[in-house]
């Protein structure tokens, strides 16, 4: 599922840069072309965090986008490429209220707070920056539970899923 949202997300225009906790992805990230860097952080908020100010050292924009997706395009993420890189801040929410996706440019201190309900306290730390609010069908769905699962299984987009499923089983 990662190697399609990074697919995706290189579809769409825009140079992927995987986070990696361990050696294991940081390989799977160089074989597949993709650059990675090591994240040693102790939490998803501070992983994120260390995410921004590389793009921020860097001096590009940033969109953290998560690698459960499994109904993720190309499509449901240029809307967001476009607003980052006009210099807007952007946010996704998840079905079941999180945040699937987060995106801005410059400002390396902004808080993330992940966990159940970041959206709408992600989207109070942006409300005097505007943030462009992104509803789209692959950035809804993440696979946090098995219901969630059902769900992708249950979708078009999420036939891959089933095939891939079977192929591991079978």
């Amino acid at each position: 599922m990662a190697a399609r949202v990074v697919s995706a997300i290189e579809e769409a225009g825009a140079r992927p840069l995987v986070l990696a906790a361990d050696q294991v992805v940081m390989d799977w990230a160089t074989e597949r072309g993709w650059e990675g860097i090591r994240d040693r952080a102790p939490s998803l908020n501070a992983a994120a965090a260390g995410a921004v100010a590389e793009a921020t050292r860097r001096g590009v924009g940033w969109m953290i986008v998560h690698a459960d997706l499994p109904l993720l395009t190309a499509a449901d993420l240029r809307d967001s490429l476009v607003a980052v890189g006009s210099g807007n801040w952007v946010l996704a929410p998840s079905s079941d209220g999180g945040t699937s996706l987060i995106g801005g440019s410059g400002d390396p201190h902004f808080e993330f707070a992940y966990g159940e309900g970041s959206f709408h306290r992600h989207l109070a730390r942006l409300r005097r920056r505007s943030p462009k609010v992104v509803f789209r069908p692959g950035l809804a769905l993440d696979l946090d539970r098995p219901s969630d699962l059902q769900a992708a299984l249950s979708h078009p987009r999420g036939r891959w899923l089933a095939d891939w499923m079977t192929g591991v089983e079978g």
